[in-house]
């Protein structure tokens, strides 16, 4: 029997328009934060996320009915959408462009979060930002990566490492992640 993800994603498809809006309401949350936090850009991370759910219905039924993790699954279409976005801006615009911090007024610590996330390799902040802002647990980063469990748990490790080593204090990494990374 297909888990009540899976049959709203399916019910989606069919085209019903109840279970489209329980679906959003359920994954749009973490996905536009998933990808506003890869593009840091509000209005690209809301197209990037309708571009997602738009593929839910271009899709073939015996694509959706394999799939096993919904919210996995929903990662990593914004994952690559957001990377095919990525590309075409810059192929736009070749000059680099400063970033805004994820989401405005923020403190000074959370400012410095960001700054430090923003330095390290693509891969470990692609963890980072799948693990925090989409909510995903390692099986589910590793399910929407298409990786290793254990591979995903020791990129998200060294990242919180260099996390470490970027803030001169480390009481500016908050304190979930540094608890987090001690079970992974």
């Amino acid at each position: 029997m297909p888990s009540a993800e899976l049959q709203l994603l399916l019910a989606t498809h069919r085209g019903s328009d109840a279970a489209a809006r329980t679906l959003w309401n359920t994954f749009s949350p973490g996905l536009l934060a998933f990808a506003e936090g890869m593009l840091r850009d509000r209005a690209a991370a809301e197209d990037v996320v309708q571009e997602v759910f738009c593929r839910i219905l271009e899709c073939r039924r015996s694509r959706l009915a394999a799939v096993k993790d919904v919210q996995a699954w929903l990662v990593r279409l914004t994952r690559n959408a957001a990377l095919s976005y990525g590309r075409a801006m810059s192929r736009r615009r070749r000059r680099e462009q400063a970033r805004p911090p994820l989401v405005g007024g923020r403190s000074g610590t959370d400012v410095a979060l960001d700054q430090a996330i923003d330095r390290l390799h693509p891969e470990q902040r692609e963890v980072v930002l799948m693990r925090h802002l989409a909510g995903l647990t390692f099986d589910g980063i590793a399910a929407a990566l298409e990786e290793n469990r254990h591979t995903v748990a020791g990129r998200y490790r060294r990242a919180v490492e260099r996390l470490r080593a970027l803030l001169t204090d480390s009481s500016e990494i908050p304190a979930e992640l540094l608890a987090e990374v001690r079970h992974v």
